[in-house]
């Protein structure tokens, strides 16, 4: 099942964009804008699905997201989002 993302309320571009805003947290957390709260994961499916920010995935939510962009009707790029040795992945 493919997501979709939003970061700081707009839809990525590049998958490029995605990695580097995810990355940035993790270089300078303190910085909110760039934190793991403004990526936010779309449930595209109508069976539900996870729909929050990786901070809330972190916690409670699921470690793993395969997300399509730039939205899930414009699909130019895919990637898979993981949780892995305590920070998220872009792969």
């Amino acid at each position: 099942m493919t997501d979709a993302t939003f970061v700081n309320g707009s839809r990525p571009k590049t998958k490029a964009a995605l990695k580097r805003t995810i990355a940035e947290y993790y270089e300078k957390p303190e910085t909110e804008q760039t934190g793991l709260y403004s990526v936010v994961i779309e449930s595209t499916s109508m069976f539900g699905g996870f729909d929050g920010s990786l901070a809330l995935a972190e916690r409670e939510g699921p470690k793993a997201f395969t997300v399509v962009g730039p939205s899930p009707y414009e699909r130019k790029w895919y990637a898979q989002i993981k949780f892995v040795n305590g920070r998220w992945k872009v792969t």
